[in-house]
């Protein structure tokens, strides 16, 4: 995008970003009606080279996450309550048990 706008790219990134971010689709269009007017070449581009689907939020088809949640920090706390107690070496076992069993049932899932 920086080189398709010889001037201003910043603001033409901030405003993509702006546009991409956004989680309804009413929301978009407005946000995308504006950034396409403010640069309409770009817009072209877009249009051409990068289907809605995959880059802008609301569009995304797959799994949406950070929408509906709290603080991770307090989930992970909660998560780990027990092994907080520990010593440090036996809490990161289990922290590292805990991610192990994660990514190994996402593995699974997104080999699917």
């Amino acid at each position: 995008m920086k080189v398709k706008v010889k001037n201003e790219n910043e603001e033409a990134v901030a405003k993509f970003s702006a546009s991409a971010h956004v989680y309804t689709q009413f929301k978009f269009s407005r946000e995308y009606a504006k950034f396409r007017r403010r640069f309409p070449n770009l817009g072209v581009y877009l249009y051409e080279w990068a289907p809605l689907k995959n880059w802008a939020r609301c569009y995304f088809e797959g799994e949406k996450y950070n929408i509906d949640t709290s603080n991770a920090c307090e989930s992970l706390n909660n998560t780990f309550r027990r092994a907080r107690k520990y010593f440090l070496l036996p809490m990161l076992d289990v922290i590292i048990e805990k991610n192990s069993e994660w990514v190994n049932r996402h593995r699974k899932e997104s080999s699917k």
